[in-house]
């Protein structure tokens, strides 16, 4: 859950530097959006992979005490992702809203711990079950969603790419 949770946080305020360095992404071309890596999205994506890599491993070391298949897929699919997107170079500005979605995360590691401290019926718990909603929705449903369809509007210029076959249809 500290790995978690330090990964999360640094990966949600990696996306917000992110975003504050392509602030003026409405003005990229669509090839600079998908295909053209900057230094600061390639080490971003390289920490996130090698966080995905050591939590799999401990997930799977510790398979006993976890008993979540469910994130282990998880884990596998993202790390191929980042894996996939540095080798290939392909969504770079994509990267960016998908890590806002880990804003959510350390809420759900937080409730975990209150759940497993007893404190399910403090008034910290409630607090923190509401900017878990709040976060959850606000970046998994509503960034998430605007994300996929601004990645649909760049669909065709990804089809009629050299990139690998994985890179269209992941």
């Amino acid at each position: 859950t500290i790995q978690s949770m330090l990964s999360s946080i640094f990966s949600a305020l990696s996306a917000f530097h992110l975003l504050y360095v392509h602030r003026d992404w409405r003005n990229y071309p669509g090839e600079k959006l998908l295909f053209d890596p900057d230094a600061y999205t390639f080490f971003y994506c390289s920490i996130m992979a090698g966080y995905f890599a050591s939590d799999l491993i401990l997930e799977m070391v510790y398979w006993n005490c976890f008993d979540e298949f469910g994130m282990i897929i998880h884990h596998v699919i993202f790390l191929f992702c980042c894996v996939h997107n540095l080798k290939n170079k392909v969504f770079t500005f994509q990267f960016i809203w998908l890590s806002l979605c880990e804003c959510s995360t350390p809420f759900v590691n937080l409730r975990w711990v209150l759940h497993v401290l007893g404190l399910k019926d403090s008034k910290i718990y409630l607090y923190n079950g509401f900017c878990l909603t709040m976060t959850f929705f606000f970046f998994r449903v509503v960034v998430y969603t605007l994300g996929l369809y601004h990645l649909y509007t760049l669909y065709p210029m990804l089809l009629a790419s050299d990139k690998p076959f994985a890179s269209k249809f992941v």
